[in-house]
């Protein structure tokens, strides 16, 4: 989208939730990404029920010997979570938000 567009459309762009590529005679300059409405909390209580308010940034899947736990935790978490890892415990981060 060139940055007249751009600019003529911007309330309506700031509704939604896509990213758009700005150009400025089929160069790019710049990226808008609106913030995103749906804020997603951290999910620390599915590891030891214990709540966290903060918003989560990582998504990552645990594997114990019996169970595996996909969860959505914030930054402080996941550290406490990389801290307290054993041998028989696996941690992948899928996807940062």
């Amino acid at each position: 989208m060139n940055i007249r567009e751009f600019r003529n459309n911007f309330c309506k762009l700031a509704e939604g939730d896509s990213k758009i590529t700005v150009t400025k005679r089929n160069e790019i300059v710049g990226v808008y990404t609106p913030k995103s409405t749906d804020v997603v909390t951290c999910e620390r209580h599915k590891f030891n029920n214990v709540r966290c308010s903060n918003v989560a940034v990582k998504e990552v899947k645990v594997k114990s010997v019996d169970q595996t736990i996909l969860a959505k935790i914030c930054d402080d978490c996941f550290g406490s979570l990389i801290s307290s890892v054993d041998n028989q415990m696996e941690v992948e981060v899928l996807n940062e938000m």
